[in-house]
């Protein structure tokens, strides 16, 4: 596809999603700009209380995040896209497994939410399950995450990592 400009974009897509991580208030969510449906979706492991307003939780931050990506599209002459976020309302997405006891893992939650949206809660599988404890796939996943951080390329302290993580599986051996 090409922009009014000419460029080359070769990151349009019909089911395209742009993901945000959020930290605010000492809790991590997501929004989601999904050019599916048009909306900013928001995916937040905390559910909000009934009868509580949208504006309440994250103010008028989805709004905020729209208008900036408004403006990026028009700067960009990205003509189709203006149209539609022109037209885009702000959704959070219901998911069963919502955890207000859980204070210590929304981090891990956003990541596992941005590896597995596609867009849709049917069929929506990211493996927490609702009503139970997700303490081990949260484990899991922390460890998944760590080992995946700590042992890529543009990880300058890699070498270091992996002679730390051979000395300790060879004590382990031996113990």
């Amino acid at each position: 596809m090409k922009s009014s400009r000419g460029q080359t974009r070769y990151f349009f897509d019909t089911s395209l999603f742009i993901f945000f991580p959020v930290y605010f208030e000492e809790h991590f969510y997501l929004y989601v700009f999904n050019f599916n449906d048009n909306h900013l979706d928001i995916i937040d492991n905390k559910f909000s209380e009934k009868g509580i307003p949208l504006e309440n939780k994250y103010y008028d931050f989805p709004q905020q995040m729209i208008n900036g990506m408004l403006k990026y599209h028009l700067r960009e002459r990205i003509e189709d896209r203006v149209t539609m976020m022109r037209k885009m309302k702000t959704r959070v997405v219901e998911i069963p497994w919502r955890d207000n006891t859980n204070f210590n893992d929304c981090g891990v939650f956003v990541m596992r939410h941005m590896e597995t949206y596609m867009g849709r809660l049917r069929g929506w599988e990211c493996g927490f399950s609702p009503n139970s404890d997700n303490a081990e796939y949260i484990r899991a996943l922390r460890i998944d995450y760590a080992k995946q951080i700590l042992s890529d390329e543009s990880n300058n302290n890699k070498e270091q990592f992996l002679h730390e993580v051979k000395a300790f599986e060879e004590k382990q051996k031996k113990a």
